[in-house]
């Protein structure tokens, strides 16, 4: 007798060639298609090697969904590395661009001398200045 993958080799090959995502269904599919042949057999024997085709097909579409769902878990793993990837990328981006900019700004020392001084006079006479107020008002306070 002929083997069924010869015999209908345009469904064997569908079978292999686009493996749906839910496996009883392709399972169901190749069942029924082999019931059918089965039915159709003329002795015993026929169906024994015809059952036993069908064991065989049925393990390699387990065997292949296996590999489709690995490969499927191995993408999303690598699709979610990427995703994280790239949101380091940015945020080191980020860093790096606040950090040049931290190095372009002034030190804040001398921010601060600007800030503070009044008509273009020094930082110290300002302060020695507001250090004299109120050591004055310190010193009537306690004359009372």
């Amino acid at each position: 007798m002929t083997p069924v993958s010869e015999v209908v080799p345009a469904v064997v090959a569908d079978w292999r060639e686009r493996l749906r995502q839910d496996i009883r269904a392709d399972i169901l599919v190749a069942m029924r298609f082999y019931a059918h042949v089965v039915r159709s057999a003329k002795t015993a024997e026929d169906a024994v090697q015809i059952a036993g085709e069908l064991a065989d097909e049925l393990y390699r579409l387990w065997r292949h969904y296996r590999a489709v769902m690995s490969i499927q878990r191995e993408v999303e793993r690598l699709q979610r590395q990427s995703e994280a990837k790239q949101k380091l990328l940015t945020d080191d981006y980020i860093t790096a661009t606040l950090e040049r900019d931290a190095r372009r700004a002034k030190p804040l020392e001398s921010r601060l001398r600007e800030s503070v001084m009044m008509d273009g006079e020094d930082t110290t006479s300002t302060q020695s200045r507001l250090y004299g107020q109120s050591d004055a008002i310190t010193k009537h306070s306690n004359r009372r």
